[in-house]
């Protein structure tokens, strides 16, 4: 049997919820992750006491419980790797096992197509923005309301899940649950500058909900006006904008997803986006960290670019905000990546798929769990001649944590970046794309002129997901 580090703080709560399955105690061994500094992995091992080993019961293996994994990466773990702590408690604690089938990253959606219609046996398919609601369309999901109690949705575990989960509602049935966010938009900011400039600090004007569009455009034409050769703003910001807006290309009504181009907070995050084009605010070169020279007022990118950033900045006192509010909204709404499994249509192991998405979210709600990634993500990283190549302070990941958290910032899904390659496309495509880059880079002089080209091309994709009339 493998060893056990120790045994796991606060099993008490846990054995609790899942009283009716197992009475154990669990390992901790993190997930790993190099996009993200959300998600950090641990170097160290500690040896087994043998009273822990013969605490723990593990699981016998159970064939109702192996899945099969069809995606282009494997989530079981590499030779000389550690397993997820996810996958650990799937295996150890339920007796679960999970088989990989390789598929390319451009092909997956075909090949689960093929092997449904063959009957060859698959189960569990990764989520990503492209895959839904596309995938039911092309009938290769089932939901998972059937497996509540798999999921462990009475435990508590998913309480501030809920209004995420919802919005993922569609059909009459929930094809996709979240069971964690990722790589959230962030804007870095030096409070140095903000001191020199005599700027309040935006992130304690966040925390007094005061951090709108407003305030944000005048922080950064003020910037621009008092010296040569600034920019208010660099990086990626297409999405996060529209996204703080707090509304949705499309709107799900009542199961009927319908156009909401004309909305007046699209509108109005179109038009920041033109207005900091037109008033020459946004530097449009790529750069995958915070300027060094302290030309640029915010660097707009995911999570993953802040460590490099305070590495390349040490004396500049690097902070982290979210893309600014709605002057009209009632909370901040983020752009971020939202981690899900699907299951696969036609599978027989739909109750072994919920259980292993609820073991990654005790993965990410056991206290233990947490400690240990703030620890290995506040680790500073070094490079071979020693010098520092990355660090995140607590202070940073502790906001970073507060974004990620649903009941602080609101992460907005818009189900247009999974209607298909007219609507998205990874390659840089489709009207999702336009909305984001489009008026930033100048290519339409009003907004007005860009929705009347783009709303005939929303209306034409939604006939393919129209329902048929009661």
């Amino acid at each position: 049997m493998k060893e056990i580090r120790r045994t796991m703080a606060g099993i008490t709560a846990l054995t609790l919820m899942m009283s009716s399955v197992f009475s154990c105690s669990l390992s901790k061994k993190e997930e790993s992750s190099e996009e993200s500094v959300t998600e950090a992995q641990t170097t160290t091992e500690a040896p087994t006491e043998p009273e822990e080993e013969e605490e723990f019961q593990k699981a016998d293996a159970n064939d109702a419980m192996a899945i099969t994994w069809l995606s282009d990466y494997d989530i079981n773990p590499a030779k000389g790797e550690k397993r997820s702590s996810a996958l650990e408690i799937f295996e150890d604690v339920f007796g679960g096992k999970v088989n990989f089938v390789y598929t390319s990253e451009d092909s997956k959606y075909d090949r689960l197509a093929e092997m449904i219609n063959a009957g060859e046996e698959v189960d569990m398919f990764p989520y990503e923005k492209g895959a839904f609601p596309e995938g039911v369309l092309r009938d290769l999901y089932a939901p998972l309301d059937d497996y509540y109690e798999e999921l462990g949705m009475d435990t508590g575990i998913w309480d501030n899940m809920q209004e995420v989960i919802e919005m993922f509602s569609y059909k009459g049935g929930h094809y996709v649950i979240p069971y964690s966010l990722t790589r959230p938009t962030i804007l870095t900011y030096s409070r140095q500058v903000m001191r020199e400039e005599g700027f309040q600090d935006p992130y304690e004007l966040y925390c007094q909900g005061q951090w709108n569009w407003d305030v944000f455009m005048e922080m950064m034409e003020s910037f621009v006006a008092n010296g040569e050769g600034r920019y208010g703003i660099n990086g990626e910001f297409g999405q996060a904008a529209l996204a703080s807006s707090g509304s949705t290309l499309i709107r799900n009504d009542g199961g009927q997803l319908v156009n909401n181009i004309s909305d007046s907070n699209i509108g109005g995050a179109e038009q920041l986006l033109l207005n900091i084009s037109q008033q020459g605010l946004y530097r449009s070169n790529w750069i995958e960290h915070f300027d060094t020279d302290a030309n640029v007022l915010f660097y707009a990118m995911e999570d993953w670019a802040l460590g490099e950033s305070n590495a390349l900045n040490e004396e500049k006192d690097l902070m982290i905000v979210p893309f600014p509010k709605n002057p009209n909204a009632d909370r901040y709404c983020i752009s971020c990546e939202h981690n899900a499994r699907l299951l696969a249509k036609n599978s027989n192991k739909g109750g072994a798929v919920a259980t292993y998405i609820r073991c990654e979210r005790l993965a990410e709600t056991e206290v233990s769990f947490m400690d240990e990634r703030k620890a290995a993500a506040t680790t500073v990283i070094y490079k071979g001649d020693g010098d520092t190549k990355s660090f995140i302070t607590e202070e940073q990941y502790d906001a970073l944590q507060e974004l990620l958290d649903p009941t602080k910032c609101y992460p907005i899904f818009d189900f247009g970046y999974g209607m298909g390659k007219a609507m998205y496309d990874h390659n840089g495509a489709g009207i999702m794309f336009d909305m984001e880059n489009t008026l930033l880079n100048g290519y339409y002089g009003e907004w007005d002129y860009a929705k009347e080209a783009w709303s005939p091309v929303v209306d034409g994709e939604l006939e393919r997901f129209k329902l048929p009339s009661a």
